[in-house]
């Protein structure tokens, strides 16, 4: 999968870069015995992230945040291709293995 961004060189010629944005594998292991696992996309994203926004995104990124009383707390980057602006997703994986996806309420604009 795919997303197309369309950049102008000084002479006004178009030109298309082509993204293929990323699945990330999450898993979680106790000692040698694996608890989760799960490969993240952006579609995972559709009720948190507007449409419009993730058409032409790419999951750029996922951090490990820390563990608290939720669970294990991850933090997806959702990036325009060439561009600064961002949407940060947290995700938690509770400790009886449900994943819980939610916005930050952070979007980033550099």
């Amino acid at each position: 999968m795919k997303v197309t961004k369309t950049v102008y060189s000084d002479e006004g010629l178009g030109l298309d870069n082509v993204y293929y944005y990323n699945v990330i594998h999450i898993c979680i292991y106790k000692g040698n015995q694996k608890v989760y696992a799960k490969d993240i996309t952006k579609q995972m994203f559709n009720g948190v992230i507007s449409n419009d926004f993730l058409s032409g995104a790419i999951l750029a990124d996922i951090n490990f945040i820390n563990v608290n009383s939720s669970g294990f707390l991850y933090q997806a980057n959702v990036r325009v291709p060439e561009s600064y602006v961002c949407q940060l997703i947290d995700l938690t994986v509770s400790f009886d293995v449900k994943l819980n996806i939610t916005s930050s309420d952070e979007e980033l604009l550099a």
